[in-house]
């Protein structure tokens, strides 16, 4: 079997590579990141979510915590609640690149 024999889940041809470019420490066990979306992008709507991927490791569902006015710029907020969400928490930095998928669920309007 050679290597394009192999298929990729259709989840992971799905993910868009995307970059932390700032953390904020917001209390003990969490943080809230911003995430530049490096590929094209549709942007989150109010209510929507990603999945964040942790190369090597998997995937969480993470809620929008704020949108900057750009499409590719995205910010979660994560607390410890597994192997995923404690490696962004101690390992993933400012410069890590992360998977991103979504956004996912129904958005609403703000007005």
């Amino acid at each position: 079997m050679s290597a394009g024999d192999c298929a990729l889940p259709s989840w992971f041809t799905d993910l868009k590579k995307g970059v932390v470019v700032k953390e904020v420490p917001e209390a003990p066990g969490v943080k809230t990141m911003l995430i530049k979306v490096l590929e094209p992008y549709a942007g989150p709507q109010p209510g929507q979510f990603n999945m964040v991927y942790v190369y090597g490791l998997g995937e969480v569902p993470l809620s929008v915590s704020n949108v900057h006015g750009e499409p590719d710029l995205v910010e979660h907020t994560v607390r410890v609640a597994g192997a995923v969400t404690r490696a962004l928490l101690s390992s993933v930095r400012v410069g890590s690149l992360v998977g991103v998928r979504g956004p996912y669920g129904v958005g609403w309007p703000l007005r």
